[in-house]
């Protein structure tokens, strides 16, 4: 699915330590009526043994920074709504839950890959 997403957009940020990777996180630059245009964190993952170092910290702002210099006005994302750790992460951070992202499969007989 990588190659249809970055022809959508995607781009990815990546940290490294020691020449390993620790971090990366996945974004989108989107155009919304009730925000404008923001940037859209996907798939946020820092390496257990690496977290609570502020590497988290480091890749949003790398991120952000990039939003702005595009013109972003918002950082949006969706965190799943039993992960109570991730949500105590991007509260943290100053991000506001401002509602509930739902989905529905448009093909018969097929699950998502989160349901």
């Amino acid at each position: 699915m990588l190659d249809e997403m970055m022809k959508q957009g995607y781009q990815c940020a990546i940290a490294f330590y020691n020449e390993k990777c620790v971090g990366v996180i996945g974004m989108w630059i989107l155009t919304k009526f009730y925000v404008g245009k923001h940037i859209e964190y996907d798939n946020f993952y820092v390496i257990p043994a690496f977290r609570h170092k502020g590497i988290g910290n480091q890749i949003l702002k790398m991120v952000n920074d990039y939003a702005k210099e595009q013109g972003c006005v918002a950082a949006e994302l969706t965190c799943d709504i039993l992960d109570h750790e991730s949500e105590r992460f991007w509260e943290k951070l100053n991000h506001t839950s401002i509602g509930h992202r739902y989905q529905k499969s448009l093909i018969c007989n097929n699950k998502l890959s989160n349901q």
